[in-house]
């Protein structure tokens, strides 16, 4: 019996071909982009499943919160906490201590003179093997790093110093500003470890023992090494503890607020400078830190679960509107059977054996499609990889819940294909289909009608949101830092280069007629990482209260070089010794401050010297003037309420990049030129260069990645929605012959016939987007929450993508209207 439906099958097939081929194009496509973003769903939902023991470890951290309600995160901390919750903690097993230090380190093979610049660098506890991944190929996991000067390299970072060359025991030469301060260390390479997956925050290239810094670190009188290593007030260190699963959460915040109390009655004096900002535990079990998108826990791509539910979403519609296609097309094509099912009716087949042939048809196309997808799947992978910004390895492929997801969605889309068809054909009437007398049915028109609407509809839900998502990407990129972000070269100096020789530099670069734009100032963009610019402020001219501000270090040139624009006042002028020490504000401090732009200029300011992060000297007073008030521009992420700001004409001691504005189109040379003048001016210490674009990719990873995904899989869904118009076209011209021809005959030109044809289908799309586009509308707004600024929403919007999906469905509908619009009536009335 099976064997017999199966050859029924194949029949069917060969007798509509174009019928197959359709379903299974669009049935292939659709499952292809289901099971892509099943791949990219269990690279998010998988986030750090490589940590031995992920729900039992936990990240350590610190919330301020000051007295109006302002919070900070502090990631960083003493090697103490550790020690003292694994001392007295119940059920805390060990900890673990790495420290990236930040800023590139300088890093080359002994023996040889090309210097590699890299942050991916953790200074690590000799017993990582312990806590963390740790895929050792080659050296000993429990020695590699049990010893100071010991380097363990990832297998790409191996090639990338080494090449072809063994690196097991050769010999590396490092520099960073911080770690060695500027001086060189000799390591050796003792292991060799797997890369890290790209879907864990702990990701370094290269592992060096903290130990291996000793000799760099000016130590108080009294203190040793290790000391400091267990040190409960610096913060160093990116913490971890590993539990045996009895102590929880709020047991080691529990424990960690009795420490905190006792460390600061231990040190009044960080007490005073804290005042009444709140100290509180931060505790994060390690599966949950890639959601928190409060905690700057890793330097880029936190996730966030509203785009999982979003690209689930988007899998379903498409699955939704690929099985659409079948059911439509099925049902459509149902006459051209109509008579095979009377006979076989007549020859004694039950309805139920009818719907076993028709759901056994289903799942053969749906199978074939299935293993189409897997095909296009397997070829598209790499620059899926790359629009997702993923790593996705084919092996992922081989894993057992999405091998069963596959299968599921097999089954389903088989199911979901198959059934209406089935049941349909198979409650034929069969004396009247027997008779000739078969017709469909004011209902089956209809519901073929719901389902051609309901994918108008999803293609047009998908196509607004794409759309108010690149629009949205675009006002975040395009904000005033970033206005020319592609042209402005970012040069790292603070901490590796000398200031004094700033000038030099400056003057150098400038001598080439198209270098006119340099300046200093802080990293930009503030990403959300990056640690606090607060200084304090007083304005004795309007009130003694002091203002806590976002301070930017900058040189002369900055507001020129990022295109400021200025409300009242002026910009620092070249020459002008008073203005070194004054100030510019932004629109929203002058808001603060209660005066109009105009009202400030002049007004006295004072503030201290700033020694470190709420570490302000009163003794040391500086005195200056508002001379400038600009427009507000978003310096930190969109997510991020724009603060007061002020623009202080003295670049930091340590945050500190050079910006030169390259001419289009001269970027190689531009580089190379200026590559020479930092040789001359800073000899023996690499060049780390980007683009301020960059920095704003950096910052909106994440939903760049979400765009850049969101929009190809809409482009899809409108695909596979024009596949299944074209086959339905083709039906309803061929169901209209008839009437074609008696129009022609009666006079109706060849357009009104196209028309009569586009019309049905311009009416369901209008039907569509009156339901789809609020729908739209109403989810876009509540995506756009999550943004301070964000794009308006209005009409135009949704007439675009209107416009868009009328076009494509003219274009799709058209060849077989035309054709049918300028068939000969003679031909048309002999149909049949």
């Amino acid at each position: 019996m099976l064997k017999n439906y199966f050859t029924i099958a194949l029949r069917a097939f060969g007798k509509q071909k174009a019928h197959a081929i359709i379903n299974i194009v669009g049935l292939s496509v659709g499952l292809a982009s289901a099971m892509l973003i099943f791949l990219y769903l269990h690279s998010e939902l998988t986030f750090d499943d490589v940590f031995p023991k992920g729900k039992q470890t936990y990240r350590l951290g610190f919330k301020f919160t000051d007295p109006k309600g302002n919070v900070q995160y502090n990631t960083g901390m003493g090697g103490g906490w550790g020690k003292r919750l694994k001392d007295e903690l119940p059920g805390v097993l060990d900890n673990f201590k790495s420290s990236t230090y930040g800023m590139p380190a300088s890093l080359r093979a002994r023996n040889e003179d090309r210097i590699l610049l890299t942050e991916d660098i953790a200074w690590v506890d000799g017993d990582i093997q312990k806590t963390m991944y740790f895929p050792m190929i080659k050296g000993n996991p429990e020695k590699a790093l049990s010893e100071p000067n010991k380097l363990v390299l990832t297998e790409s970072a191996a090639r990338k110093l080494f090449g072809e060359l063994d690196p097991m025991n050769q010999e590396v030469i490092i520099k960073h500003p911080f770690a060695t301060n500027n001086q060189e260390l000799l390591l050796t390479v003792s292991g060799i470890i797997k890369d890290y997956p790209d879907n864990t925050h702990f990701n370094p290239k290269y592992l060096i023992t903290f130990r291996s810094l000793k000799p760099f670190f000016q130590l108080p009188p009294g203190q040793t090494f290790e000391q400091l290593e267990d040190d409960m007030l610096n913060g160093f260190f990116n913490l971890y503890i590993l539990t045996d699963g009895s102590t929880n959460k709020a047991k080691i915040e529990k424990h960690m607020t009795k420490l905190i109390d006792e460390v600061l009655k231990a040190n009044p004096k960080i007490r005073e400078q804290l005042g009444e900002t709140k100290v509180e535990p931060l505790v994060r079990a390690v599966p949950d830190i890639h959601f928190d998108r409060d905690v700057p826990w890793a330097n880029e791509g936190m996730g966030n679960k509203l785009y999982i539910y979003i690209f689930a979403g988007i899998a379903i519609m498409i699955v939704l509107v690929a099985s659409i296609n079948y059911m439509n097309l099925s049902t459509a094509r149902s006459g051209k059977r109509s008579k095979e099912i009377g006979l076989r009716k007549s020859l004694g087949s039950q309805r139920k054996q009818l719907i076993q042939q028709f759901m056994l048809e289903s799942f053969v196309l749906v199978s074939t499609g299935f293993l189409i997808a897997i095909v296009l799947v397997v070829l598209s992978l790499p620059v899926f990889s790359q629009i997702a910004e993923r790593n996705i390895p084919f092996t992922t492929l081989l894993n057992p819940w999405l091998i069963l997801s596959f299968i599921g969605l097999l089954i389903v889309v088989s199911f979901l294909s198959g059934m209406y068809p089935a049941l349909f054909l198979s409650g034929f009437n069969t004396i009247e289909v027997l008779k000739g007398k078969f017709s469909f049915s004011r209902g089956s028109n209809l519901f073929r009608k719901v389902l051609t609407g309901f994918q108008f509809g999803i293609a047009i839900f998908l196509l607004i949101l794409t759309i108010v998502f690149v629009r949205q990407m675009d006002l975040m990129r395009n904000s005033r830092l970033n206005a020319t972000g592609d042209q402005l070269l970012s040069i790292r100096h603070g901490g590796t280069a000398d200031y004094s020789r700033y000038p030099a530099f400056k003057n150098l670069v400038k001598q080439d007629p198209d270098l006119e734009l340099v300046t200093c100032g802080n990293h930009l963009p503030r990403l959300d990482y990056f640690g606090p610019l607060q200084t304090p402020y007083k304005f004795p001219d309007l009130n003694q209260e002091e203002f806590k501000w976002n301070t930017f270090n900058v040189d002369y040139d900055f507001p020129k070089t990022f295109s400021l624009e200025l409300i009242a006042g002026r910009f620092f002028e070249i020459g002008n010794v008073a203005d070194s020490t004054s100030i510019l504000l932004n629109e929203t401090a002058a808001k603060a401050l209660g005066k109009s732009a105009e009202e400030l200029i002049g007004t006295v300011m004072t503030s201290p010297h700033v020694n470190g992060y709420f570490d302000y000297n009163y003794t040391r007073l500086r005195t200056g003037k508002i001379i400038g008030v600009v427009k507000d521009f978003p310096y930190k992420s969109a997510y991020q309420v724009l603060e007061p700001l002020v623009i202080d004409p003295t670049p930091h001691v340590i945050d500190r990049i050079v910006y030169v504005k390259l001419p289009k189109g001269k970027f190689q040379e531009k580089i190379a030129f200026i590559e020479k003048q930092w040789k001359q001016v800073y000899p023996g210490i690499g060049l780390d260069y980007w683009f301020v674009n960059d920095e704003f990719n950096r910052m909106y990873k994440s939903e760049r990645r979400i765009a850049s995904m969101s929009g190809n899989f809409s482009g899809l869904a409108i695909f596979i929605t024009c596949v299944g118009l074209f086959g339905l076209a083709s039906f309803v011209a061929e169901q209209r012959t008839k009437e074609i021809g008696i129009r022609k005959a009666m006079g109706a030109s060849n357009g009104q016939i196209l028309w009569l044809l586009l019309v049905t289908f311009l009416r369901l799309l209008s039907f569509a987007t009156l339901v789809a586009v609020p729908l739209a509308y109403f989810t876009s707004d509540k995506l756009l929450q999550n943004f301070i600024y964000r794009i308006p929403l209005d009409m135009f919007t949704g007439l675009i993508g209107f416009g868009i999906i009328a076009l494509l469905t003219v274009v799709t509908v058209s060849y077989e209207s035309i054709k049918a619009s300028i068939a000969n009536p003679v031909k048309s009335l002999r149909y049949e």
